[in-house]
């Protein structure tokens, strides 16, 4: 399968290298902002670097771990509301509330040799 960036594979094989030890699920979560969002005009270029950092962070969370790579990556996006105001009486929304951004990566750290 094809490897992402270095140590990080989409797949469930290393190619030319054997998994000796599976250390288990890592996930990673990276945050967008709303500021970044509203200043940075090319939005593809922000969700890029924002997927890039996820996933040298799960090598980095890998390696704590006592693996050297991370198979089977995925990566998603997901957002939650933090509220953080007050209820309005007559329809019942929240007054103040924002979204927070994500960008969710995980795989099966292991060891390779």
């Amino acid at each position: 399968m094809s490897q992402i960036i270095p140590d990080c594979y989409s797949g469930n094989v290393v190619y030319g290298k054997t998994i000796k030890k599976s250390i288990g699920l890592v996930e990673v979560k990276i945050g967008i902002t709303q500021n970044e969002l509203k200043i940075d005009d090319n939005k593809t270029d922000l969700i890029q670097n924002k997927i890039e950092e996820a996933l040298k962070k799960l090598i980095e969370t890998a390696k704590h771990n006592n693996g050297n790579a991370v198979i089977n990556v995925r990566i998603t996006s997901g957002s939650h509301t933090i509220v953080s105001g007050v209820t309005d009486s007559s329809t019942g929304l929240v007054i103040g509330s924002s979204a927070k951004n994500y960008i969710i990566a995980y795989g099966d750290a292991v060891l390779v040799e």
